[in-house]
């Protein structure tokens, strides 16, 4: 999977470069490996984008984050979103397919 089929089924703004290989989805910056798109949950005692430089230290493909989140200063797309927790779902339910219902 690229970029690309990800960023046609959530409403992102902001220029990514479409032709990256995702390899995997994560909310949990200690979990990113290489072609990871983290996705910058906000929390009760945190909010993930005070961990998008880690992620991507660790070589993210892309950030995922909620509208109006302080990251800035990174070499990988940061694509800004209503709802990050809702993108993570949607991007999920693409990227897994189909699960078999039993």
């Amino acid at each position: 999977m690229h970029l690309k089929d990800l960023a046609g089924i959530l409403p992102v703004e902001g220029t990514a470069s479409r032709d990256l290989e995702v390899t995997g989805l994560s909310s949990d910056s200690r979990a990113v490996k290489t072609g990871v798109v983290f996705f910058a949950l906000a929390g009760s005692k945190a909010d993930g984008s005070a961990y998008a430089a880690d992620a991507a230290s660790r070589g993210a493909a892309a950030i995922v984050t909620g509208k109006g989140a302080a990251v800035s200063g990174l070499s990988i797309p940061v694509l800004a979103v209503d709802d990050p927790r809702h993108a993570l779902a949607l991007a999920a339910a693409r990227f897994f397919g189909r699960q078999p219902e039993n």
